[in-house]
């Protein structure tokens, strides 16, 4: 069995067109997203052997140096690279190419941490032909619930100049130019649970979102379940589609 390290990257930028700096308005009971990611990463870091500490990874913009402002003022590490994020990934990558990369989504305010912890055991054992390890290949989680771990030195390999405006920007497509060998995937059946409806949407878009979240933060049954927990998780996942119906 192999040890591995696991650098979470919180992946944020502050020009959301439907949500201008969504990422660190305090949304989420006087939190801004950003500062619930980092409670989270922290306590699964805490628990989950392998996990590293988290690192928020923006651009060098100005239009961005509230982000890196945040991460110093709260004692986190943070990465000013390139716009797209497939170039700030691959920054990193160079950097650090025996680590294994999990990307995080600034927008999405609930983690799993059964699925964190599943997720680190499975890459303790795998073999080096593995380069990701996610539970997106089949969706059984809501959406915005995702993971994704990249082999570092897998990421550093791709030639950036034949990505596509896809892959550059949203990262995820990558997953369709490795062999399916190479991709060891995840599904709520693997942690015992039943499927969850994937179209459900538990991220952060748009001023609906921002409400619901705000509110679910308030809602004193939330408040009760454990950061990570499913309880939270299915808690959330109910309450969102009975308020759309």
């Amino acid at each position: 069995m192999t040890a591995v390290r696991i650098v979470p990257l919180i992946f944020a930028r502050l020009d959301s067109q439907r949500l201008p700096g969504k990422v660190v308005r305090p949304l989420l009971g006087g939190k801004s997203i950003i500062e619930e990611l980092l409670v989270q990463l922290n306590r699964i870091a805490a628990k989950v052997p392998g996990v590293a500490n988290p690192v928020i990874a923006t651009t060098s913009r100005v239009d961005d140096k509230p982000l890196v402002s945040l991460a110093h003022r709260i004692g986190v590490d943070v990465i000013s690279g390139e716009i797209l994020p497939l170039e700030r990934l691959q920054g990193v990558a160079a950097a650090d190419s025996e680590a294994w990369l999990w990307r995080v989504n600034a927008d999405s305010p609930l983690l799993l941490q059964a699925l964190i912890a599943r997720a680190a055991a499975e890459l303790s054992d795998v073999g080096g032909h593995v380069q990701l390890i996610t539970n997106l290949v089949e969706r059984s989680f809501p959406y915005g619930v995702s993971l994704e771990m990249y082999r570092a030195s897998m990421i550093a390999g791709i030639n950036l100049a034949e990505a596509t405006d896809e892959e550059l920007e949203h990262i995820t497509p990558v997953m369709q130019r490795l062999p399916p060998a190479s991709i060891k995937a995840i599904t709520a059946e693997n942690l015992g649970l039943s499927n969850f409806n994937s179209a459900v949407r538990l991220t952060v878009d748009n001023e609906d979102d921002a409400v619901f979240f705000s509110s679910l933060w308030n809602d004193p049954y939330f408040q009760k379940t454990g950061p990570g927990s499913l309880e939270r998780l299915d808690y959330a996942y109910r309450k969102r589609i009975a308020d759309a119906t």
